[in-house]
């Protein structure tokens, strides 16, 4: 599968950080297995939507499921993604009889972007909406849909394949992340989005194909293939190093701030060096002061079958073989389903969880101790 230079994936950095497409491909595409085990979760989404809306998919869905990646949850989520898609076809149809449902729509994104394309997801139109829905199955990192560059820019391609025979007023941008139970949502006036398109993106965009513009480091270099070697984002790292801090032993409470703000990203961009070097190292190149070497490793079990089999035979008992345990509650729902589920939800709590440290403008409330004592345990809920 080919891949734009400037992806709208990527739109979060390199409409901020210019240089940095051109500067990405210098480095290998290394995508893991998270992207992998997506990509297979997007398939049986919408092999299950093609399902109910009548095409003959059985075959591919059984193929599908003989993928190392598949498995009961991705099932599961997979099927709340098509139920949330035909709700929202549903609805559009009980306004306007002519609406219509897009699956994984190639866009023209020309007008706005040197060579840009890309492929929508789902898109939903009807009457004077148009809604763009994006399946997220990474549980890595929280995606949120408020003032999302990518979705904005889906958006725009959307709104170019469907405004010929709409008249579109509102756009709908979704972002359906099913590990993460995220559903994040953002509105923009069909003017407003095509404006910030003309304005900003098309601006943003030429300086990033020709690769020009100053490189720019923060938050968005976090998925960025070239920060490991990026001199911007070692000199915004490194400058955390040169805080000019008050005389005395101890940190200030104001000191302490400021740091934080910047540990996350320094641990990544710490990590993304180590790996650029490690990857360079095994190829030839030498770093002073620095080996390769073999990690520590740990024992396992080649073959658990055969091994139960030999200490059995030798005399030990099976208790002392063996050990049993319930099944995990994810499986649990799966193997009695919603209705038999409910019947012993009385025998599941969910403990708050542990506090944790976020910027200020994140969603969650804000924990206090009050709060804390005034449930110690929470009851599942299952709907």
């Amino acid at each position: 599968m080919s891949h734009a230079l400037l992806s709208p994936s990527g739109a979060s950095r390199w409409t901020v950080c210019t240089p940095s497409a051109r500067m990405e491909t210098a480095f290998p595409d290394r995508s893991g297995e998270a992207a992998k085990e997506g990509t297979v979760a997007h398939e049986l989404g919408e092999l299950l939507i093609r399902q109910y809306l009548g095409e003959y998919v059985d075959s591919e869905i059984t193929k599908l499921k003989t993928s190392p990646y598949y498995n009961p949850e991705m099932q599961r989520h997979a099927e709340d993604y098509r139920d949330f898609v035909l709700e929202l076809y549903h609805e559009s149809m009980a306004i306007d009889p002519f609406t219509i449902l897009r699956l994984e729509t190639r866009l023209d994104l020309t007008d706005y972007i040197p060579e840009g394309f890309g492929t929508s997801d789902t898109n939903v139109v009807g009457h004077s909406l148009l809604n763009v829905i994006d399946l997220k199955y990474g549980k890595g990192v929280f995606v949120d849909a408020v003032n999302n560059k990518q979705m904005m820019i889906y958006a725009l391609g959307a709104l170019k394949v469907h405004e010929l025979f709409y008249d579109i007023e509102t756009v709908r941008m979704t972002i359906f992340q099913p590990r993460l139970d995220n559903f994040s949502t953002f509105e923009m006036s069909a003017s407003d989005l095509k404006h910030w398109g003309e304005t900003e993106l098309r601006k943003q965009a030429k300086l990033a194909f020709a690769g020009e513009g100053e490189p720019t480091a923060g938050k968005h270099c976090h998925f960025c293939k070239a920060k490991g070697t990026c001199r911007a984002l070692a000199d915004y790292n490194l400058e955390l190093a040169r805080y000019d801090f008050k005389a005395g032993r101890l940190l200030s409470d104001s000191e302490v701030a400021k740091i934080l703000h910047k540990a996350e990203l320094l641990t990544t961009w710490a990590s993304a060096v180590r790996d650029y070097a490690l990857s360079a190292a095994l190829e030839g190149t030498k770093f002073e002061g620095w080996k390769v070497v073999r990690g520590r490793s740990t024992r396992k079990v080649s073959d658990e079958e055969a091994l139960a089999k030999k200490v059995l035979e030798m005399g030990y008992a099976d208790k002392d073989v063996y050990t049993k345990s319930l099944v995990g509650i994810k499986a649990l729902e799966t193997l009695l389903g919603k209705e038999d589920m409910a019947k012993v939800e009385s025998y599941i709590v969910k403990p708050p969880g542990a506090p944790t440290l976020v910027v200020e403008g994140d969603k969650r409330p804000e924990f206090t101790t009050a709060s804390a004592a005034a449930n110690d345990f929470t009851k599942v809920e299952f709907e």
